[in-house]
C-alpha cells in the first residue's frame, strides 16, 4: 500500500477532452462501477488516497453544463523500492605512517551487500552522500574521508524510480609503530664451532619490535614476499637455527574485530653468528718452551709473552682479552695464573680462556709449557770459507763445502742427539725452512761476500730448541789486468830469449 495522487490523472483527462477549462467538468475518482454511476459514495481524499497495488479506481468525468457524464478505469501499480542491507563497517588502514587517519576508499566494494540478492545486477542506481549532502559524492571509487570514522547515506534508485535509503559507516584504522631498527639477535658460534649456524629464538627480539605498544600480533618470516603475504611463516621462531641472516617480521595490529582491515608493518631483524676466536694453527697453540742448559725440568714462564702465538700473526692483541688457567675447574672458579709463572711439570698442560672484546665470543684451548734442554751453536774459531774464483767464471761464485764447519759447531754436542743445518737467511733458520739440501757443494748466491747460518737443533727436544751462529763466505775474484803502451798500441814485444820486455 502506498498514498497515491489520484489527482495527477486530471490533466491527462483534461488534456484527452480537447485541452477543455477545467471549470467546465467535474472529475470523481471511486472504488467501484456502481459508485461511479450513482456519483456516490466517491473517493474524497484523491489527492492522498491509499491505495494499493492492483487496484481498480473508476472516474466520472461529468459536463457542467449539460450534466452528462462518462466513465472510465485505470489501474494503480505500486512499484516497490528495494529493501536495503546495511553494510558492515568499511575499514582499511592507513597508507603510511604517520597516522592522520585519512586514506582513499573505493565505497561500491559494499555495493552488493547493500543491494542483497534481489537487487544485485539489475541495474540500480547507488549513490553516496556525506552527512548532510545533498549532491552524491561524485566518484565513490576513490573517495578521501573528511573525518574518521564517518558514516554516509547511500541511496539506491530503481529503474522505476523508486528510492531507498540505508547508512554506511566507513573507517580508517592506524598502522601499527613498531621500531623499525630493532636491535640485532647477536650468538657466538658455539655449537659446532666453524660452521656458522646457531640456534636463534626470535622471540627475543618481540618486545623491542613491540616498542611498547599493545595488541600486536607477530609472524617471522624469511623473505620480504612471504612476510607481505602472510605465508610461510617460520613454524617455531624459538628454536630457529640460521647464520648471520635477515628474517622479516610481520607486525600486525590487533583490534580484536575479524571484520577489520589487518594493518600490518613489516621490519627487518638482523640475525649475526659471530665466530669464535681463532687460535694458534688451525685451533691448536704452538707450544710454549723455554731452552735451558743444563736443565732441571723447571723456569719461569712470562705467559703473556706468548699471546702473538696464541692469536696468530693476523690478529691485533688489542681486540682480545687473553687468560690463562691452571684447568677447566680454576677457569669455572675464575682462578687465573699469574702472569709470570713457574711450571710444576715438563711437559704441562695448561687452559688458555681467550674473548674477541668486540662480539664478547670467547673459546678455550690447551697450551703446553716445555722446559728442555737447549742447543748450542758454537761460532767456529774462524767463521769465514774463502777461495779464489777459479772455477772458470770469475763471477764471485763459487762452491763451497759448508759441512767443514759442522763439528766446531756442534763441539761436545753428541751428533745423535743434535743436528746442524744451514741456511740463507736469518728467518729461514729459526722457523727450519728452506734448508740448503746439499751444504757440501754449496754455491753462494750472493756474489764475492755472503753470510750462512747454521741452525743447531736439539732432535730429542719436542720444541725442537735451537741455537744459530753465521758463517761467512768470501769469494775472491782473479785479478784480470789490462795492458796499455805509451804509443797508444796496446802492444809490448817481449824477447823470447829472456822474457823480457
Amino acid at each position: 500500500m502506498a498514498a497515491v495522487d489520484l489527482t495527477v490523472q486530471d490533466s491527462y483527462i483534461l488534456e484527452h477532452l480537447g485541452n477543455a477549462d477545467p471549470s467546465d467538468y467535474i472529475i470523481h475518482y471511486f472504488n467501484n462501477l456502481t459508485a461511479a454511476q450513482n456519483g456516490a459514495p466517491r473517493i474524497t481524499n484523491a489527492a492522498g488516497y491509499t491505495a494499493q497495488d492492483g487496484e481498480v479506481i473508476y472516474v466520472r468525468i461529468e459536463d457542467v453544463a449539460t450534466g452528462c457524464y462518462s466513465i472510465e478505469s485505470f489501474t494503480i501499480h505500486i512499484n516497490i523500492p528495494l529493501a536495503l542491507t546495511r553494510p558492515p563497517v568499511l575499514s582499511v588502514c592507513n597508507e603510511a605512517l604517520p597516522n592522520d587517519m585519512t586514506t582513499e576508499f573505493d565505497l561500491t566494494v559494499m555495493e552488493n551487500t547493500i543491494l542483497g540478492p534481489f537487487g544485485v545486477g539489475l541495474g540500480y542506481t547507488v549513490n553516496y552522500y556525506e552527512p548532510g549532502a545533498t549532491t552524491p559524492i561524485a566518484d565513490p571509487t576513490a573517495y578521501v574521508n573528511t573525518s574518521n570514522p564517518m558514516t554516509l547515506t547511500v541511496e539506491v534508485i530503481t529503474l522505476a524510480g523508486c528510492k531507498s535509503y540505508t547508512t554506511m559507516t566507513i573507517k580508517v584504522l592506524p598502522l601499527p609503530t613498531p621500531n623499525t631498527t630493532p636491535d640485532a639477535l647477536v650468538l657466538c658460534d658455539d655449537n659446532n664451532a666453524g660452521d656458522g649456524q646457531e640456534e636463534f629464538d626470535l622471540t627475543q627480539a618481540a618486545a623491542d619490535i613491540m616498542d611498547n605498544e599493545p595488541n600486536l600480533i607477530l609472524s617471522y618470516h624469511l623473505t620480504y614476499d612471504d612476510a607481505d603475504q602472510d605465508i610461510n611463516a617460520i613454524a617455531d621462531p624459538t628454536q630457529f637455527v640460521s647464520g648471520t641472516a635477515t628474517i622479516y617480521v610481520r607486525v600486525e595490529a590487533n583490534t580484536g574485530n575479524p571484520n577489520d582491515a589487518v594493518c600490518y608493518q613489516i621490519v627487518e631483524l638482523e640475525l649475526i653468528v659471530n665466530p669464535l676466536p681463532a687460535l694458534g694453527e688451525n685451533g691448536a697453540i704452538p707450544a710454549y718452551a723455554i731452552c735451558e742448559q743444563n736443565t732441571d725440568g723447571f723456569a719461569t714462564f712470562i705467559l703473556s709473552s706468548h699471546i702473538p702465538e696464541i692469536l696468530g700473526e693476523d690478529a691485533d692483541p688489542n681486540d682480545y682479552l687473553v687468560r690463562f688457567y691452571f684447568d677447566q675447574a680454576a677457569l669455572d672458579a675464575g682462578t687465573a695464573l699469574p702472569n709470570q709463572y713457574n711450571n710444576i711439570s715438563t711437559p704441562q698442560d695448561i687452559l688458555v680462556w681467550v674473548q674477541h672484546i668486540e662480539s664478547g665470543c670467547t673459546t678455550t684451548a690447551p697450551m703446553q709449557l716445555l722446559v728442555e734442554e737447549a742447543a748450542v751453536a758454537n761460532a767456529p774459531a774462524d767463521p769465514s770459507l774463502s777461495t779464489c774464483d777459479d772455477d772458470g767464471t770469475n763471477d764471485g761464485m763459487h762452491a763451497f763445502d759448508l759441512s767443514v764447519f759442522d763439528a766446531e759447531i756442534l763441539g761436545a754436542q753428541d751428533p745423535a742427539d743434535y743436528s746442524v743445518a744451514y741456511y740463507e737467511s736469518f728467518e729461514d733458520a729459526d722457523n727450519a725452512t728452506n734448508p740448503i739440501a746439499d751444504p757440501t757443494v754449496y754455491v753462494n748466491t750472493t756474489a764475492d761476500v755472503m753470510t750462512i747460518y747454521a741452525r743447531v737443533t736439539n732432535t730429542s727436544t719436542i720444541s725442537g730448541c735451537h741455537d744459530i751462529t753465521e758463517i761467512t763466505l768470501i769469494v775472491e775474484r782473479l785479478p784480470e789486468p789490462v795492458i796499455t803502451s805509451v804509443d797508444g798500441s796496446d802492444t809490448i814485444c817481449v824477447d823470447y830469449t829472456t822474457t823480457m820486455c
